[in-house]
């Protein structure tokens, strides 16, 4: 008596189409993407710039926050109102 190999498990099977049919429609062009390749692919490239012309544009970027605790604490607190504001919110369901 001959011997059969086992069956590949269900799971297994799944994931290997899952795979196949992701990487099967991740080589399609869509039509929105195509269109704005070709626009940007008129535009002329943007002239360098020196780090300290940048820097000198972003000023706040550039200085380093003289209390790092406080605006963490700042920030903590405007996430923490926002996140209230979610919750009080009634969504239709």
């Amino acid at each position: 008596m001959t011997r059969r190999p086992a069956a590949l498990p269900r799971c297994l099977l799944t994931a290997t189409a899952a795979v196949l049919l992701v990487s099967a429609t991740a080589c399609t062009r869509t039509p929105g993407v195509a269109r704005q390749e070709a626009a940007a692919a008129d535009l002329p490239y943007p002239d360098l710039m020196a780090t300290a012309e940048l820097l000198a544009k972003a000023p706040e970027a550039a200085e380093p926050q003289s209390n790092p605790e406080a605006a963490l604490a700042a920030r903590a607190a405007l996430l923490r109102r926002r996140a209230d504001a979610l919750r009080a919110r009634e969504f239709d369901t």
